[in-house]
């Protein structure tokens, strides 16, 4: 079959016990349709990481996809991934907290955060402590873990910004105490096929052409802004932990990530291949496919005035007012056709970067607001840094998924970045 070809056999037994729940995969392969290079390259680094070589158990790299995605909480993902590991041996105590897992994964559970919110914050020193002592971590266990934790941050900022976050099936009653362990394990799906196409790909999707809704927010957010109820929060710890301005950070001694100084091209790949061998490659194919989404078109008018009209509504109910609601005249005149501006991919992964502190010092960053309009820098704000707060917006569902691509990949290696750099400094020191 060629790696192109996505098969997908619906189960007649939708709620089935004995199906496998990697279904997920096929949604996201599907919402991916209008970017079919990107699709297959994130496609087989999906299977990889989850499946494929690599020094950690499946029960373990499912706990910790489950980890990520609780920062940015998608409740069907986590329900899946929670069944998964259930149904391939994982210890069912493990779904009633992060205070019931060993102690060496629940340490995971601070750079969980750090990298999800504010990545700068990584330093030397979290992953000097977890290499060393009593279940101490490897530097390939750690380097895979690493990779799964902001893979899984930023596939949710594309779920959510993609409109994928309804379920399509009914929820399967996976809670804090459940103590229902799936008696029937699955066997290993044949995803993990290091890379390769499945033959097929047992979906419990009830609707599989259901419409996928282009979502944004683009509040103008800090960190002080009123986030949605966890309903896992037992599976992560500091809940409440969220992204904060980098350019606002109170301690100014933290500096920016020069990028002239750690890249993923000069040094990241180097590393990251050395330490987990293919999953360099299959990253570095992805990040080049994303960056290759180029002429994305959005309509900046009509994401400004949507922004615009979310900040009033937001003003009538009387939360606080946002600066969103301050938008030039130009985007706030009504016009009878929207304006339409073709994005370049580099204007928007640069000011992913930015937010997170990442900075090109050979770049005139005013050269952003020339590309990118006040929409379209707050609909990147919240795709990357506050997706569960994501609504609908006006624009193309297939320009939206460009642009998601762009922003969830940005934010992938820039994560990854920080991770990457920081064990570079252990293994020299």
């Amino acid at each position: 079959m060629r790696p192109d070809v996505y098969v997908v056999e619906c189960s007649a037994a939708t709620g089935s016990e004995e199906e496998v729940s990697v279904w997920w995969v096929e949604r996201i392969v599907r919402a991916l349709q209008s970017v079919g290079g990107y699709r297959e390259t994130w496609y087989r680094a999906q299977v990889h990481l989850l499946y494929g070589d690599g020094p950690l158990p499946i029960t373990w790299r499912l706990y910790i996809a489950i980890m990520a995605v609780c920062r940015h909480e998608v409740t069907w993902l986590v329900e899946t991934l929670l069944l998964e590991f259930q149904n391939g041996g994982g210890d069912v105590q493990w779904v009633g907290g992060i205070h019931r897992v060993p102690p060496k994964l629940a340490a995971l559970s601070r750079i969980n955060n750090i990298l999800a919110h504010q990545p700068w914050l990584l330093k030397p020193q979290h992953i000097q402590e977890l290499t060393t002592g009593e279940d101490n971590w490897s530097l390939a266990e750690l380097c895979q873990a690493l990779c799964l934790l902001t893979h899984f941050h930023s596939l949710v900022s594309f779920i959510h910004t993609a409109g994928l976050t309804k379920p399509l099936e009914k929820n399967r009653g996976i809670t804090k105490e459940s103590t229902n362990i799936v008696s029937k394990k699955s066997e290993a799906p044949s995803l993990q096929t290091g890379g390769k196409s499945p033959e097929k790909v047992q979906a419990s999707m009830s609707n599989s052409a259901s419409r996928i809704s282009s979502q944004s927010d683009c509040d103008k957010t800090s960190s002080k802004t009123f986030m949605p109820i966890r309903q896992y929060r037992h599976l992560t710890v500091d809940p409440d932990f969220t992204y904060q301005d980098f350019s606002n950070v109170p301690d100014s001694s933290i500096p920016s990530f020069p990028i002239q100084d750690y890249s993923w091209q000069d040094q990241g790949f180097a590393l990251c291949s050395r330490l987990l061998g293919d999953t360099g490659v299959l990253l570095d194919e992805r990040f080049t496919a994303a960056f290759a989404c180029q002429n994305i078109r959005l309509f900046e008018l009509q994401l400004a005035t949507h922004c615009m009209g979310y900040a009033q509504s937001k003003t009538e109910s009387n939360e606080k007012s946002t600066e969103i609601s301050r938008l030039p005249e130009q985007y706030t005149t009504k016009q009878t056709s929207p304006t339409t501006k073709l994005l370049p991919s580099k204007a928007l992964w640069k000011h992913v970067q930015w937010m997170l502190g990442i900075r090109y010092d050979d770049f005139d960053y005013t050269e952003l607001n020339k590309n990118l309009g006040p929409g379209i820098r707050e609909f990147t704000k919240m795709s990357c840094c506050f997706p569960e707060k994501s609504q609908g917006t006006p624009l193309s569902q297939a320009d939206m998924i460009h642009a998601s691509v762009v922003v969830m990949e940005a934010r992938f290696q820039s994560e990854l970045l920080y991770a990457l750099r920081a064990i570079m400094v252990v293994t020299q020191s």
